[in-house]
């Protein structure tokens, strides 16, 4: 058995992370703003969060995809119970193809698992895209990359629509 305690923790804290985002860059004077190269930002919390943000936001999917598909499999199998239905994104099947259906919660967390790349998003005027020109906070949608017997997939990961299928998954409440 998964310690809940455990899930509901990394869970609470990648909500933090996403939530966070807009804070630090508010606090952040615009010309602070910088990474990389020969320009670092004077604000520490700014520095922090650029230092540490990817890391945990990829491990901390990873390892909730993973307690959510052991967990799925625990209470079908011992408790015959279902486990959320949640939509979570989008799957785009066949990348080459445009097909694309929606992300139900368990195959969020198999295309989190087995993705070959992690792409964070920014959202600019209204539009998420992946690539940006300006400095902006990361957006709660994560694109997913990998293949399947060849075929290139990609998974728009709604965050928060994950982390709200994975307290149901667990019972909070």
């Amino acid at each position: 058995m998964l310690n809940q305690d455990i899930v509901f923790r990394d869970t609470y804290r990648l909500l933090c992370i996403f939530m966070a985002e807009q804070a630090i860059f508010d606090i952040t004077p615009e010309d602070q703003q910088v990474w990389g190269g020969s320009q670092s930002s004077e604000e520490p919390l700014f520095r922090l969060r650029h230092q540490f943000i990817e890391d945990e936001i990829n491990h901390t999917l990873i390892n909730l995809a993973i307690c959510n598909r052991t967990h799925m499999e625990f209470k079908k199998e011992k408790h015959a119970r279902e486990y959320p239905d949640h939509i979570c994104g989008t799957l785009i099947r066949g990348v080459a193809t445009g097909e694309d259906e929606p992300l139900t919660f368990r195959e969020a967390c198999n295309k989190i698992i087995h993705a070959n790349t992690f792409l964070a998003t920014f959202k600019i005027a209204e539009e998420v895209k992946n690539v940006t020109d300006e400095v902006a906070p990361i957006h709660h949608e994560i694109w997913l990359l990998g293949d399947k017997f060849g075929k290139k997939w990609k998974a728009e990961l709604d965050v928060l629509g994950f982390l709200r299928a994975t307290t149901e998954n667990f019972d909070l409440f």
